[in-house]
C-alpha cells in the first residue's frame, strides 16, 4: 500500500468534513489541471515520486501559484510536505505563500508566507506578513531547526482572533510539535496560494513539495450589493458582499445612476479591499436627493455574476459645518454592573438635535485623559441616536441601534465622573458634560447598573438637574428615546459665594453656578478697591474665576472685590446677592483670636448640633485645616475633624456657624444667616456635658469650652433646641457666668448673628456699677442678665457678693471667695437660692459684705447698690 497516499487520504477526509479544500498530491502527474498552478511552469515538474519538484538551471527565482479565493482567514488550517536537499541559506531558500492578493509571488502583494532558510546557521521556520514589497515577521520557530538539509511536514492554523500557530514534524509524519505563535489581523482574505524558490545553480533541482491541503471554500453564491455611499459631490463607493474581478468591477457601463447622472466616468477596484469599487461621475450629485444605482455583469472570483439590474440608493448631503450643540451627549453609562440587564460595558449615546445630517468622521470624544475616541465614517440623520463604545464592545450593543466602536474609548471614572467633551472635526467644542454620581439625582440607583439620561436635549447648558437615573426597566435606553425625556428650565440665578487670594497677585472667585463667559471673561466685569482697579486677565474654570491683579495685595489691608451685575449663567440668569465681597491676605491664628461663641449640644428631634465661632481679633484668618474637637475624660483630644478642606476667610467681628446639615439648621432656625453657615463635620457632643475645642492643624488649642446642661436657664421646661450663648467676649470662655440660654423670642438660638444674651463691655469708671440698671430676667432676649462690674486699683482681692431684698432677706449668694482681677465682673439671671424666680417689683440690693485684699485691707466698705427689677415683670 502506498503510505504517502494513505496519509493524504486521511488528511483529506478529516478536513473535508469541515470545509471544502484544494488537495493536491500530484498523483495525476500534472500540476497544470485540477487544480491549475500558474507561474514559472516551465521550471517545475512532477517527478517519479509524484512530488512537485523545481526543475531549473542556473541561478534564479521561480514560483507557482494556485487560486484559492479565501473570503476570510478565520479558523483556517494549511498542511504541506517540504524537502530541501541542502543546507538553506540567504541565497538558497523557499517560501510557501499561505495567502496572497496577487498571483505573481515575485511582485508587490499583500499576504502571509512561511520562509525556510536564511543566512547563518540559525535557520528557523518563520512566518512573515508582506505588505507590498515589505515583509515583517509575525512568528518565528526554533533556531537551528532547518540548519541542514531537511524533510518535514508543516501545519499552520489561524483562529478568528488572528492568532497564528506553526507546527512541524521533523520526520514528515503527523506528530506535529508547536514551533511558534504570533498574532496579526492586518489581512483577512486572499486569492492565491503558492511556492517560491530562490536558488543558485547547484540547487536548481533540490526543492520538493507535496501533499498540499489548502483551504478553499467552494463559491457558488453570486455577489450582491451591500451598500452605496456618496463620498463627495462626484464620488460614490459601492460595497459588494465579496471580492469581485477587476475586469468586471472597472467596466463603467456596468453601473448606471438615475437623475441624469448615467454611467460613471471611472470605476476603480480598491487596492486592498477587492469588494469595494470607487466610482467617479462627471456631473455633481444634488444635495439631499436620493439616487438609484443599477448594476449588472459584476462577477466574483469564481465567475458568479450579480443578479441582473440589481439596485440600491445613496444620497449626497452637502457638507454642513456643525454648530455647538448640534450633536449632544444624551445618555452615559459609567458604572456598569454585571448583573444588570444592560451589557456590562461603558458607553455614551449621542443625539442629533439639528435639522441637518452630520458626518462624524474625525469627531472626538475625550474625558481629558490621554485616551481620545475618534469616531469613524458615521452619518447621523436629524433625530438619530448613536451609541459610542470600545471596539471590542460593539457586538454587545449592535441590537440596540446604531453603534460606533473606537479602540481608544476613554475609561469613564466611577463615582467621581469625568469632564466629557465632544469635539468636531474642526476642533470646535460641540458639547460638554462634567458629570458625577450627583447626576443620577437618585441615591438608590447611584451604585451602578443604571445610565444617566438627559431630560431635555434642547437645554444645552450643563446642569446636573437636567439629568436623571434611567427609569427604564433595563436600566437604560441606548439607541432610543430617553425614559426621562421632558422639558427642563433653569431660573436659579448665580451668586458670588466667596473670594480667596491664591497669591498676592491672584484672586479666585467662587460662584454658585458656572458663569457664562460672554461677560464673566471680561476684565471690565471686576474691580478691586484700595487702588488696584480692574484685573489684567481673567480665567474661567467651571465655578472658579481667577483674576490676575495689576499690583499685589498688601498684608493687613482688607479689600473689596466687586463684580458686574451683568454676569449671568449659561441659561441667562443674572447674578443676584452681594456683588462685593471682602478679601485679604490671611494671617496665622493664635489663641484668643477665634472664640467659641454659641453651642447647641441638645438639638430638637431630627436636628443637628452646631458650634458658632467669633473672630475676636483685628486680623483675617483662614479656617482651612483648622480643627474642631471633643475630649475624653482626661481632657485629651478625642475626635477631631477639619473645619474646612477649602479656603475660607474669617474676618474681624464676624461669625461662622459649623454644622453638618445646613438645610436642617435653617429649617429649625429660619432667622439664621445662611451665608455665615459653613458645612462641617462635628464631633459628637453629649446632651448632659462635654468639651468643645478649636485647634490649629497641629492641635494647638485656640479656644476651649466645657459645658454642662445645668448651665442652661433652669426655668426653661424643654431644653431641646436651646443653645448656650456667650455673654461677653472680654470674659474667659470657661467662666460659667459668661454663658446663658438663648432667648425665647429668637427661637432659642442665634446661628450666624449676634447673640441674644450678648452684653457690651462696661466702660464705667466707678468702683462698682451694673448694666443694665433695670433688667427683666424672663429669657425674652431683653435685659435677661445683669452684669456687675468692679474697677479696682490693685490686684489680689477676694470677692464675696450677695443679693438681698428690701427686707434684708438673702435672695442669692452670687460670689463666694473669688480671687478677682482689678477689672472684673459677675452676672445674675434673676434666679434665687431655691432655683426659682426671684420676687418681682421690689428693690433688691447687691451687697458686698467684704472685698478684702490679701493683706487684710478692705477696698470697698460694706455697702450696697440698689437695682430695680420690676420694669418687665417676671412671669
Amino acid at each position: 500500500m502506498n503510505v504517502k497516499k494513505f496519509l493524504f487520504i486521511a488528511f483529506s477526509l478529516l478536513n473535508f468534513l469541515s470545509y471544502g479544500q484544494i488537495n493536491d498530491d500530484f498523483s495525476d502527474g500534472d500540476f497544470t489541471n485540477n487544480p491549475t498552478w500558474n507561474g514559472d511552469a516551465a521550471q517545475f515538474t512532477v517527478n517519479a515520486s509524484q512530488q512537485l519538484q523545481l526543475n531549473s538551471s542556473g541561478t534564479g527565482s521561480s514560483y507557482l501559484a494556485v487560486a484559492t479565493s479565501l473570503p476570510t482567514l478565520d479558523n483556517t488550517e494549511w498542511q504541506f510536505y517540504i524537502k530541501l536537499n541542502f543546507s538553506p541559506s540567504g541565497n538558497n531558500n523557499a517560501r510557501v505563500y499561505l495567502v496572497s492578493s496577487s498571483q505573481n509571488l515575485k511582485g508587490s502583494l499583500n499576504g502571509y508566507y512561511l520562509q525556510f532558510g536564511e543566512n547563518s546557521s540559525n535557520d528557523a521556520i518563520e512566518l512573515f506578513k508582506q505588505t507590498g514589497t515589505a515583509s515583517v515577521s509575525v512568528a518565528r520557530g526554533t533556531d537551528g531547526f532547518l540548519a541542514s538539509a531537511f524533510t518535514i511536514r508543516v501545519k499552520v492554523t489561524r483562529d478568528n482572533n488572528g492568532l497564528w500557530s506553526i507546527y512541524a514534524d521533523a520526520a514528515a509524519g503527523t506528530n506535529f510539535s508547536l514551533q511558534a505563535t504570533g498574532t496579526d489581523v492586518t489581512f483577512n482574505n486572499g486569492n492565491y496560494f503558492g511556492v517560491l524558490c530562490n536558488y543558485t545553480s547547484s540547487n536548481a533541482t533540490n526543492f520538493f513539495f507535496d501533499d498540499f491541503i489548502i483551504p478553499n471554500i467552494a463559491d457558488v453564491i453570486a455577489p450582491t450589493i451591500v451598500s452605496a455611499q456618496a463620498i463627495s459631490s462626484t464620488q460614490a463607493d459601492v460595497q459588494f458582499s465579496e471580492p469581485v474581478t477587476q475586469a468586471t468591477a472597472e467596466t463603467v457601463t456596468n453601473y448606471s445612476v438615475n437623475n441624469g447622472l448615467g454611467n460613471p466616468a471611472t470605476a476603480s477596484l480598491d487596492a486592498t479591499d477587492f469588494s469595494l469599487v470607487h466610482l467617479t461621475f462627471s456631473s455633481s450629485f444634488s444635495s439631499g436627493i436620493s439616487n438609484t444605482i443599477t448594476i449588472n455583469n459584476i462577477a466574483d472570483l469564481a465567475g458568479n455574476q450579480i443578479t441582473p439590474n440589481s439596485t440600491t440608493t445613496f444620497t449626497y448631503q452637502a457638507p454642513v459645518t456643525a454648530q455647538p450643540f448640534d450633536i449632544v451627549f444624551n445618555e452615559i453609562y459609567f458604572e456598569p454592573v454585571a448583573a444588570a440587564p444592560l451589557p456590562n460595558a461603558e458607553f455614551v449615546e449621542l443625539f442629533n438635535r439639528s435639522a441637518n445630517a452630520m458626518n462624524l468622521t474625525g469627531w472626538k470624544i475625550t474625558d481629558g485623559s490621554t485616551s481620545i475616541a475618534v469616531i469613524g465614517n458615521v452619518t447621523m440623520q436629524p433625530g438619530d441616536y448613536l451609541i459610542v463604545c470600545k471596539s471590542s464592545d460593539t457586538a454587545l450593543f449592535s441590537s440596540y441601534g446604531n453603534v460606533a466602536g473606537t479602540p481608544s474609548f476613554p475609561t469613564l471614572n466611577n463615582d467621581t465622573g469625568d469632564d466629557l467633551q465632544l469635539i468636531d472635526n474642526n476642533g470646535q467644542l460641540t458639547d460638554r458634560v462634567v458629570f458625577s454620581d450627583d447626576y443620577y439625582n437618585n441615591s438608590t440607583k447611584k451604585n451602578g447598573g443604571f445610565t444617566i439620561e438627559r431630560i431635555d436635549p434642547d437645554f444645552t447648558c450643563d446642569n446636573r438637574f437636567n439629568w436623571s437615573a434611567s427609569n427604564d426597566p433595563a436600566g437604560g435606553t441606548p439607541g432610543k428615546i430617553n425614559s426621562v425625556k421632558g422639558i427642563y428650565t433653569d431660573t436659579t440665578a448665580p451668586q458670588l459665594l466667596r473670594v480667596y487670594p491664591v497669591s498676592p497677585t491672584q484672586i479666585n472667585l467662587t460662584f454658585s453656578k458656572v458663569p457664562d463667559a460672554a461677560v464673566a471673561s471680561l476684565t471690565s466685569s471686576y474691580s478691586v478697591d484700595n487702588g488696584i482697579g480692574q484685573p489684567i486677565s481673567v480665567n474661567i474654570s467651571n465655578y472658579i474665576v481667577s483674576l490676575t491683579l495689576s499690583s499685589p495685595l498688601q498684608n493687613g489691608i482688607i479689600y473689596h472685590v466687586t463684580v458686574s451685575d451683568d454676569i449671568s449663567d449659561c441659561p441667562g440668569n443674572k447674578i443676584t446677592g452681594p456683588l462685593s465681597l471682602k478679601v485679604a491676605i490671611p494671617e496665622a491664628v493664635t489663641a484668643g483670636g477665634i472664640l467659641i461663641n454659641e453651642i447647641l449640644f441638645n438639638p430638637k428631634s431630627g436636628g443637628n448640633d452646631f458650634v458658632e465661632l467669633y473672630n475676636n481679633s483685628t486680623k483675617v484668618f483662614d479656617l482651612k485645616n483648622l480643627r474642631i474637637c471633643n475630649t475624653d475624660d482626661l481632657d485629651s483630644i478625642a475626635t477631631n475633624y477639619v473645619i474646612s478642606a477649602d479656603e475660607y476667610l474669617f474676618f474681624p467681628g464676624e461669625y461662622v456657624v459649623l454644622t453638618s446639615d445646613v438645610a436642617s439648621l435653617m429649617s429649625f432656625y429660619p432667622s439664621a444667616v445662611e451665608e455665615n453657615i459653613l458645612p462641617s463635620t462635628l464631633p459628637s457632643y453629649n446632651d448632659d456635658k462635654g468639651t468643645c475645642i478649636i485647634a490649629d492643624y497641629s492641635f494647638n488649642r485656640l479656644d476651649r469650652f466645657s459645658y454642662t446642661s445645668s448651665m442652661q436657664y433652669p426655668l426653661i421646661d424643654d431644653l431641646n433646641g436651646v443653645s448656650l450663648e456667650r455673654i461677653r467676649f472680654d470674659r474667659p470662655t470657661q467662666d460659667v457666668g459668661n454663658w446663658h440660654s438663648a432667648a425665647a423670642n429668637v427661637g432659642y438660638a442665634t446661628p450666624g448673628y449676634k447673640n441674644s444674651q450678648a452684653a457690651n463691655e462696661i466702660t464705667s469708671e466707678s468702683s462698682f456699677s451694673a448694666e443694665p440698671e433695670i433688667f427683666s430676667p424672663d429669657n425674652d432676649g431683653y435685659n435677661d442678665v445683669i452684669t456687675f462690674h468692679l474697677n479696682l486699683n490693685e490686684t489680689g482681692y477676694m470677692l464675696n457678693a450677695k443679693i438681698y431684698n428690701d427686707a434684708g432677706q438673702l435672695v442669692k449668694n452670687l460670689v463666694k471667695s473669688k480671687l478677682i482681677s482689678p477689672n472684673d465682673s459677675f452676672t445674675w439671671d434673676g434666679i434665687n437660692e431655691k432655683n426659682e424666680k426671684a420676687a418681682t417689683g421690689m428693690p433688691s440690693k447687691v451687697y458686698l459684705p467684704d472685698c478684702v485684699s490679701q493683706a487684710g485691707e478692705t477696698s470697698i466698705p460694706r455697702s450696697y447698690l440698689t437695682v430695680r427689677s420690676g420694669k418687665h415683670p417676671l412671669n
